[in-house]
């Protein structure tokens, strides 16, 4: 038995040598199984031939969107792939992505020319897409880099909801169409400082920007006592003299060195930056009333972002400054981008893109002032990525240096009644008597346990009764500043009848001459309750006197509805 074994054993042997002979199976194609077997593969099939599919993806080849399959010999290493190339509809104009290479379908991990190739594969181009560019319409923006068919925004914040303003932006046109520091503005201060800089140098650029919002918004008069926030075409002798003053300061307070070719080329030490930030609020006698923090390259990247979180969410906006960002191409392409440079931050907006495979991708999205002269009604964007890979160097923030006091709604001892006529009191916030508070239509409203027994006191506005139609509490303070007040709000209950569509909640502040709007309550976003508050800041610069106002424009309840229940209140002064 064992030697018909061994007899049927001999001739398969004979049966696969004489086969492998009739198919002329050399030794360089025995070295390649064996260089396929050290490798891993252990796979002794009589395959020859592979096949390579390509996906262009969104790309061209020689004019064509389609792309012939290659069949190449197996364990063979692939010669080059021409490059395709792809064009995208960016800010009204056409961005050439650079090729990355060809992604394998099979693994997912682009292809390298060194390997060898041991079955079928399918191909997908990669593109570079150049986060770093200044963007316009953040539609083709996010459609572009992901392969997008639809977006939509999920949460947008804005230093506007808090300051109703935004900072300028700077080299505007040479009339004073728009609120910007214009280039006939510039170059009356640089002529002033003597500096021999056509540019300026865009951290003295994004410093005058800055200082500019901080006398604008935030009520830092001495910087500029009469600076409009409307967008008119004409101009006052004060305003432009203000505005040459602040630029002449900037230039020549702070260190630019000319570098390179041209007259743009300049660069700005972040510690001259700050010293010259310094020196100028200084000159302004403001240098008691600001903190200047600076996250460097010693902080990481999180640390930074968080700090331009946190300044955007109290009205502030920051300066940052980059590093030559990695996929920038304003070496390839003619492309305006972020890249090395000094530029304001004041909003940040998420959006959702969907691809056209179903997946969603998430990105913040930066609202920008990079002073190049764009117009000061339209938006600019930075995708968060950009400055996540390192780009990052600095992020400069001015905090206000505040003193606060709290007060609660036991504070103002009213009494438990509305009454349709307004009252004045006095109350000690500092000092003796030294706040005066007006209302319309406000009082306390008393709780009660199940036994009946009174509870906590909540102070409400009133305004959805017959006869009435308004309601207001005034604040008058006589020997401080407010910068600033965090407050807590809610609807007392769900059946109140406040509507966006039948009412208006708004807070004003008196700017020493008129009452002007501060911010506009969106009545779908207050949470239904009397305990379950929400809270919201705003950021004042210097005022002494505002105002809450709650108006229904159908007054018809025949109980005290329409009620807003006025929490805590914590304000910022000086």
């Amino acid at each position: 038995m064992r030697k018909i074994l061994l007899i049927i054993q001999m001739i398969i042997v004979l049966f696969i040598f004489t086969s492998k002979e009739n198919k002329d199976y050399d030794l360089v194609q025995s070295d390649s199984i064996v260089l396929n077997s050290v490798n891993g593969y252990d796979d002794y099939d009589t395959v020859t031939k592979c096949t390579v599919t390509f996906d262009l993806n969104g790309g061209e080849l020689n004019g064509s969107k389609y792309m012939e399959p290659r069949v190449y010999e197996r364990y063979e290493v692939l010669p080059y792939i021409t490059a395709p190339t792809k064009k995208v509809n960016i800010n009204g104009g056409v961005m050439n992505l650079l090729f990355q290479g060809w992604k394998k379908d099979s693994d997912g991990k682009i292809w390298n020319y060194d390997e060898i190739i041991v079955n079928d594969e399918h191909f997908i181009a990669q593109y570079a897409f150049s986060r770093s560019i200044i963007i316009k319409t953040i539609d083709d923006y996010l459609l572009a880099k992901y392969n997008g068919i639809t977006t939509y925004s999920k949460e947008m914040k804005n230093i506007n909801d808090i300051t109703n303003g935004i900072p300028v932006e700077v080299q505007g046109r040479i009339t004073y169409a728009d609120m910007e520091i214009t280039n006939g503005d510039l170059a009356k201060a640089k002529e002033n400082s003597g500096i021999k800089s056509s540019y300026g140098g865009c951290g003295p650029l994004s410093m005058i920007g800055h200082l500019d919002f901080l006398g604008r918004y935030k009520g830092y008069k001495r910087i500029l006592s009469n600076a409009r926030d409307n967008v008119i075409a004409t101009d006052t002798p004060q305003e432009f003299n203000e505005r040459v003053d602040l630029a002449t300061r900037v230039f020549s307070n702070t260190k630019t060195y000319e570098i390179g070719i041209g007259d743009k080329s300049t660069f700005c030490e972040p510690t001259d930056y700050i010293k010259g930030l310094k020196m100028t609020l200084k000159s302004y006698g403001y240098e008691d009333s600001f903190k200047i923090s600076h996250y460097n390259l010693l902080n990481k990247n999180a640390t930074k972002i968080n700090a331009i979180y946190e300044s955007i969410n109290k009205g502030m906006p920051v300066v940052v400054w980059t590093s030559l960002m990695t996929d920038s191409y304003s070496w390839l392409k003619d492309i305006t981008n972020y890249s090395s440079h000094y530029f304001g931050i004041y909003g940040y907006e998420k959006w959702i893109t969907i691809d056209d495979n179903g997946e969603k991708h998430e990105d913040i999205m930066f609202l920008t002032r990079p002073n190049f002269g764009y117009s000061q009604n339209k938006y600019t964007y930075l995708d968060m990525e950009a400055l996540i890979d390192g780009s990052l160097w600095g992020v400069i923030v001015t905090e206000e240096v505040e003193n606060f006091k709290s007060i609660n709604p036991h504070f103002y001892g009213f009494p438990g009644q509305y009454f349709f006529d307004s009252r004045e009191t006095k109350h000690s916030f500092i000092e003796q008597n030294d706040l005066k508070i007006t209302r319309l239509r406000s009082g306390y409203v008393q709780s009660y346990d199940s036994n009946n027994k009174p509870q906590e006191k909540y102070l409400v506005l009133s305004s959805n009764k017959k006869n009435a139609g308004k309601a207001f509490i005034d604040y008058e303070f006589s020997n401080v500043k407010i910068t600033s007040m965090d407050i807590s709000l809610s609807m007392w209950g769900s059946s109140e009848n406040l509507h966006d569509n039948n009412s208006r909640m708004y807070i004003e502040v008196f700017d020493g001459k008129v009452w002007r709007k501060h911010y506009n309550f969106v009545m779908y976003d207050i949470l239904r309750g009397k305990d379950n508050s929400k809270k919201y800041y705003f950021s004042f610069g210097s005022i002494s006197k505002l105002r809450i106002i709650l108006e229904h424009d159908d007054p018809n309840g025949t109980r005290n509805l329409g009620r807003i229940v006025i929490g805590d209140i914590k304000f910022g002064y000086k």
